[in-house]
């Protein structure tokens, strides 16, 4: 058991140092600078047990590290104490099944967002050769 041990201890000592070198990344030959895109597009989805939501975000890249966007965003909330009923009735005369529904449910809410702002970044992002892209390949 103890010859097991030590093994065990010996093999996972020499992964440990293994695993401590570090290695350069292989240097870029073609020079990309600037910014590559000027606008971008994102989409989003949220369900939640009160509801769903979905927009949209468009914006411009105003400089290397400040984009300008614009949101818009639509939704449903449900109140907390609704929920859904259904009947197990089935009509004899048409065989058809009764509908699920919510008693005493008047109205629906939706809401509609929309909002203006900017991102900043304060980390560098990928510039090539002065912003250190890795490139593995």
């Amino acid at each position: 058991m103890r010859i097991i041990l030590y093994i065990y201890l010996v093999i996972s000592g020499a992964g440990q140092l293994w695993s401590q070198t570090t290695f350069q990344p292989k240097p870029l030959t073609e020079s990309r600078k600037g910014i590559v895109y000027n606008k971008e597009l994102t989409f989003d989805f949220t369900a939640h047990t009160n509801g769903y939501a979905f927009g949209v975000s468009w914006g411009k890249i105003a400089t290397y590290y400040k984009t300008n966007y614009y949101y818009a965003g639509f939704g449903e909330i449900k109140h907390p104490k609704e929920y859904r009923q259904n009947f197990k009735y089935i009509n004899t005369l048409t065989g058809e099944a009764s509908k699920s529904f919510v008693y005493g449910k008047q109205n629906n809410f939706f809401l509609l967002r929309a909002g203006k702002g900017f991102k900043r970044y304060y980390t560098e992002k990928s510039k090539g050769e002065r912003g250190g892209s890795w490139n593995f390949f």
